[in-house]
């Protein structure tokens, strides 16, 4: 079963090597649609944004651009929509996409198409994934990422509300603005269910980073199990102190996948045989070096010789007989 599924790894990831860039043409298009259209059923205030072929040509121009311009047209994207809905909310989201641009997708450009992920993996409950695997291969800084899309998130669930402020007059659009960022600032920043999912990504973030970093055979998967326990753990303590009203069974639910696929990611990156780790040593004229040698695992298909019958000849040779 186990060489079965290295064998079908080692082909995928031939397949990527020979075609990938069909597939990140492919992945960059199919995102982008994902993405569009779910900002459109959230956030689909404006009747233009919503017609397949605006969708498409979107998406088609982001298979064009870099990351961090598609994180631009995102944020344009959702802003338009907003300002259908409110221009006093358009305004409050154009600041803080804004911030978030400057002072975060500027500095990390590499990491955009995960930022504009993380709202999406929170819908389908598989965030746990996100910082376990930035730990796993990155720094625990790296989980920063997860922060941001995690405010991002929340800060969607909010819009409606926050739209309800309305000005009348032109007159009337600092206060209204005033009134949004005082709404802001005691129920989005006090929202006890995004603090308290900030404070376990990061304890996760930590944990795992901390156990991969040991020298211990199995390292790498006994991180992915410690996660997957802290999330769970956490999420559960943090729900009975602060009474964030979050469902134990969806913890759950979301604990077990984010380890799954944290696990799959693992295996894709690379697997290795700790039954035949081999510890070197040698020294040259300033250190000595011990190196701990862990093989990695591959399969390969058997090649199978198929013999051609000359059938011309097998009678030739009947007749002959005959």
């Amino acid at each position: 079963m186990l060489s079965n599924l290295i064998l079908i790894r080692e082909i995928l990831l031939k397949l990527y090597k020979k075609y990938d860039i069909y597939f990140n043409v492919a992945f960059k298009f199919f995102f982008a649609l994902i993405v569009f259209t779910q900002i459109n059923s959230s956030f689909g205030y404006a009747a233009v944004l919503k017609k397949s072929p605006v969708v498409i040509l979107l998406s088609i121009i982001a298979v064009l651009i870099p990351q961090i311009w598609f994180v631009l047209l995102v944020g344009i994207f959702s802003i338009i929509n907003i300002f259908f809905l409110s221009t006093e909310m358009a305004i409050i989201t154009g600041i803080l996409m804004l911030v978030i641009f400057l002072m975060y997708v500027r500095m990390t450009p590499s990491r955009g198409y995960l930022l504009i992920a993380i709202p999406l993996l929170f819908k389908l409950n598989f965030i746990v994934a996100v910082p376990i695997a930035l730990a796993l291969f990155s720094s625990p800084a790296s989980v920063l990422v997860v922060v941001v899309g995690t405010l991002m998130y929340y800060f969607g669930l909010e819009i409606p509300n926050i739209a309800l402020y309305k000005s009348t007059e032109l007159s009337d659009l600092p206060n209204v603005l005033i009134d949004m960022y005082k709404y802001l600032v005691s129920n989005f920043l006090g929202n006890k269910q995004m603090i308290l999912s900030i404070l376990v990504f990061i304890a996760i973030a930590v944990i795992v980073y901390i156990i991969r970093s040991l020298r211990i055979d199995y390292n790498h998967y006994i991180a992915i199990a410690a996660g997957t326990i802290t999330n769970l753990v956490f999420y559960i303590i943090g729900n009975l102190i602060l009474k964030a009203g979050i469902s134990v069974p969806r913890v759950l639910f979301a604990s077990l996948i984010g380890g799954i696929i944290a696990m799959v990611i693992q295996f894709m990156r690379f697997y290795v045989d700790y039954h035949r780790t081999e510890s070197v040593q040698f020294e040259d004229d300033d250190y000595y070096y011990y190196v701990k040698a862990v093989p990695k695992i591959k399969v390969t298909a058997p090649n199978k010789k198929v013999s051609k019958i000359n059938t011309r000849s097998f009678r030739s040779n009947q007749q002959e007989d005959n």
